[in-house]
């Protein structure tokens, strides 16, 4: 990591660099910041010294202060020692060898993995707040039989009780939440999304950080942590593979996910901006991720959710509920990968005690995550 630089900032819509010239998508810190800004405008000249912008990250210190360049590396802000993000690393517990069905796209291929007693996998886009609903999607396996239902609207409350339903009729039961569902840390960000940030920053996006300050989310009140002592589920991603009973549930992103299940990880292209509460929603970008997921569930053989897809294609003007619909059928798809192949098709970054995520992996976003290289 470069030293510090030490500059008179006089203008808070901008950062003064002195006689270095940025380029737009560069990442830097600013001393007493706990984030990582992302250049997204530069101007200046040789001569008078250049100026970075960071459009929608809020006003920029002024006065005397220290920045530096941020490659995008792990450690993209200082953590302590102990909790260094470890990338691709198992849990720490020792495991027997996941035994792996290798890469067949057919659900009915590897049903023969359903412990005896039957298997619940549900994708749930979370509510993250008490007074916000979000939606859940899920496949019931028993018997050799395939079941489905959703994506439908959902509160913590009510996922809660499909877990406890299901914990009579099925043996295993797994969720994938798209929160974070480890947060130790007082403030800042976790390890994990140091890590996460940097193929999420290169394509236009950002992460937000998980802290037990931010009232709501992850404070002592926090419906997620009422939601995670109703279901009491462990936590180890490898210890739900290999199950043959019990509660289960995995951190998942669907952010970072959609860069290897339905895009070119090896051409950086910009994340798939979908979220029609916002100024940057594309409806082309929505009409690519529906096919990706139609495509991808077809390939399955889970037809329902192949259908809600293509019908979400005819929706020209999507709802949020929607968008939490299609994440929740994310969060499914990466749960599906994961639980058919493991370390073979996705990776975890992070580990159990600072915090996690299991993100699906392409050869290419591999190993951008693992050498932490800018593209």
């Amino acid at each position: 990591m470069p030293n510090w630089r030490k500059v008179v900032n006089d203008d808070n819509g901008s950062l003064f660099t002195s006689d270095v010239r940025l380029e737009v998508g560069d990442l830097i810190e600013i001393k007493g910041e706990e984030r990582v800004r992302r250049v997204t405008y530069v101007m200046g000249s040789d001569r008078k010294g250049w100026r970075a912008c960071f459009r929608g990250e809020g006003a920029v210190p002024v006065g005397e202060l220290y920045w530096r360049p941020n490659g995008g590396a792990p450690e993209q802000a200082p953590v302590p020692a102990n909790q260094a993000a470890r990338t691709f690393e198992p849990p720490p517990r020792p495991v027997a060898a996941s035994s792996s069905s290798g890469t067949a796209s057919n659900l009915r291929e590897w049903l023969r993995r359903v412990p005896p007693g039957g298997l619940a996998l549900l994708g749930f886009d979370s509510a993250w707040t008490r007074r916000n609903k979000g939606s859940v999607a899920g496949i019931l396996l028993s018997d050799g039989e395939i079941k489905t239902f959703g994506p439908t609207e959902a509160t913590f409350e009510q996922v809660a009780a499909i877990v406890q339903d299901a914990s009579s009729t099925h043996a295993v039961r797994v969720v994938a939440v798209d929160q974070p569902l480890i947060v130790p840390n007082e403030g800042g960000r976790r390890p994990v999304e140091q890590v996460a940030s940097s193929p999420i920053g290169r394509r236009g996006g950002g992460v937000q950080p998980a802290n037990r300050s931010r009232k709501g989310m992850f404070d002592d009140d926090a419906p997620l942590w009422e939601f995670l002592r109703a279901i009491d589920p462990v936590l180890d991603p490898l210890a739900a593979r290999d199950a043959t009973q019990g509660t289960f549930a995995i951190e998942v992103y669907p952010a970072i996910a959609n860069i290897a299940l339905f895009q070119d990880a090896s051409a950086k292209e910009p994340l798939l901006k979908y979220n029609p509460e916002r100024k940057t929603f594309r409806l082309e970008d929505w009409k690519a991720l529906m096919e990706g997921l139609s495509a991808a569930f077809q390939r399955l053989s889970l037809d329902g959710f192949a259908q809600w897809a293509r019908g979400m294609l005819e929706v020209r003007e999507p709802a949020k509920a929607h968008q939490d619909g299609a994440d929740a059928l994310i969060c499914l798809l990466t749960l599906l990968r994961w639980w058919r192949s493991g370390l073979d098709e996705s990776v975890i970054v992070g580990d159990l005690q600072s915090g996690y995520m299991i993100v699906p992996v392409d050869e290419a976003l591999r190993r951008e995550l693992a050498d932490g290289k800018r593209g």
